[in-house]
This record gives structure tokens, sequence and C-alpha cells, in this order.
């Protein structure tokens, strides 16, 4: 059961490097569930949902990055949770 969910942004050399795609494939790696998109602003929104360890876990990989992508900064908002069941998509 799912006992986490996080809005965040996340802010850096995040767009045109593969950095949506990354993050899609963590969060499958760790059977979250939630989005991924690109801003206008130059930014990348996600939201996910899944068992906090795993969440956290999640966070620190989304930190490191890929090997194109830079992360400067992650704000994190807690939300409601809504009990949604895993893939993690790409919203354009």
């Amino acid at each position: 059961m799912s006992d986490i969910r996080l809005r965040l942004s996340i802010q850096g050399v995040v767009q045109g490097v593969g950095f949506r795609w990354f993050t899609k494939h963590t969060a499958d790696h760790f059977n979250l569930a939630g989005w991924v998109r690109n801003e206008q602003n130059g930014t990348v929104t996600a939201e996910v949902e899944g068992d906090g360890g795993l969440v956290k876990e999640f966070l620190s990989e989304l930190k490191t990055g890929n090997r194109y992508a830079r992360v400067t900064r992650i704000d994190e908002q807690p939300l409601e949770l809504t009990f949604e069941a895993p893939p993690f998509n790409i919203r354009h």
C-alpha cells in the first residue's frame, strides 16, 4: 500500500537530456506510480506515489540524474494519497 505522494519540481539541466525517460525508468524500477513532464520554464515536474522508503531511494537516484542531466535542486510538496497503481507515465 502506498504511504507517500509528492509533487516534485526539478531544476538544473533536465530538459533535452533524456531526464524524463530516466525518471520513468527509475520509478518503474522501484514500482512507483505517478507521472513526469517538462515545463516551459525549463524545469521538470513530477508526481510520485508509493512506499516511503522506495520514494526516498527514487529521490536519491533523481538527484544523481543520468549522465547528461545535472540536477541542482528538487523541491518537494506533500500531496494527498490517491492510491494510484503503477505504472509511472511521461506526460507531454
